[in-house]
């Protein structure tokens, strides 16, 4: 929407070894769904201390 506020959050870059066999890629694929998790609940924290929304229960 025009004038509205955008915040982005975003990382630190993570670059997942070439060469993994299912394992080394499952065990890849669980890192960086943690880290992303971690960027998700810093963000909400964030927001939560701006208070500029928090969200509907449920969503």
């Amino acid at each position: 929407m025009p004038l509205s506020r955008v915040h982005v959050v975003y990382g630190e870059p993570y670059l997942v070894p070439p060469g993994l066999d299912s394992q080394g890629l499952e065990e890849q694929r669980l890192l960086v769904e943690d880290l992303m998790n971690r960027v998700y609940h810093q963000a909400w924290g964030w927001l939560a201390k701006k208070a500029i929304f928090s969200p509907e229960p449920g969503r």
